[in-house]
C-alpha cells in the first residue's frame, strides 16, 4: 500500500492552535491556486534545476557519500538510487503533480489528519482546535484502545 505523509509543524507565541491551523489550510489553498497556473514549460524548466541541483558536485565527504551510506545500512546489493530518482523524475508529468496535490492533499475523500496540540504558557487557557470526527487521545496509554 502507498501512503503520503505530508506534515506541516509550527509554535507562535501569538497565534493559537486554531489560527495556525487556519493559515495551514490557507497555504494548502494558496499553493494549489499556484500550482494550476503552472506552465509545461514553467514545470520542465523546475524538473531541471531539482535535476542539476541533485547531480550538483558534493561539498563535503557527508554529501559525497551520504546515499550511499543509506543504501549500503539497507543492505541493498545493487545501489543505483540516484539514476533511478532521476529516472523517475524525468518521468512526472505536470498533470501527474497536479492530481496527487488535489488527491492527497486537498480532497476530504483521501485526506487523514493527525493534529498534535501542545498550549504554552501563552495559550493554556485558549481552548483546543476542534475537528470534525476528531478521536481525542490525552495520554499515550490511551493510543492502543482508540
Amino acid at each position: 500500500m502507498n501512503q503520503v505523509a505530508f506534515g506541516l509543524f509550527t509554535q507562535s507565541p501569538t497565534a493559537n492552535n486554531n489560527t495556525l491551523y487556519q493559515r495551514f489550510n490557507a497555504f494548502l489553498d494558496n499553493f494549489q491556486g499556484k500550482l494550476k497556473t503552472v506552465t509545461e514549460d514553467e514545470f520542465a524548466q523546475i524538473k531541471e534545476a531539482h535535476i542539476a541541483n541533485y547531480l550538483a558536485k558534493p561539498t563535503s565527504l557527508a554529501g559525497e557519500f551520504g546515499y550511499l551510506t543509506k543504501e549500503w545500512l539497507s543492505i541493498k546489493a545493487d545501489i543505483n538510487s540516484k539514476a533511478e530518482y532521476i529516472k523517475v523524475l524525468q518521468s512526472v508529468a505536470l498533470k501527474d503533480v497536479q492530481d496527487f496535490y488535489e488527491k492527497v492533499l486537498i480532497s476530504d475523500k483521501n485526506k487523514q489528519l493527525i493534529v498534535v496540540q501542545v498550549r504554552g504558557k501563552s495559550f493554556i487557557e485558549a481552548p483546543l482546535l476542534s475537528l470534525e470526527k476528531q478521536i481525542n487521545i490525552n495520554n499515550i496509554d490511551e493510543l492502543d484502545k482508540k
